[in-house]
């Protein structure tokens, strides 16, 4: 992925954890890597049975903190 970023490219890391953001910096020096998140509304019924509720899922980011937004968010 390295090789495609530039001061532009917008990054959006959808991990587990709450610093997915900071260990993604580590290997990038370009780009904006924006603080995000997903919420799924779903549970585990049984072994091999996810059940999600109906409720939408959303993705939640908010603007890299360390530098100013390459566009109007």
């Amino acid at each position: 992925m390295r090789p495609k970023v530039t001061e532009k490219t917008i990054i959006l890391p959808l991990l587990n954890g709450v610093d997915a953001r900071e260990r993604m910096k580590v290997h990038l020096n370009k780009g904006h890597i924006l603080p995000a998140c997903v919420y799924v509304s779903a549970y585990i019924e049984e072994p091999g049975v996810v059940v999600q509720n109906g409720t939408p899922g959303k993705i939640i980011l908010s603007p890299d903190p360390t530098r100013p937004p390459p566009v109007e968010f």
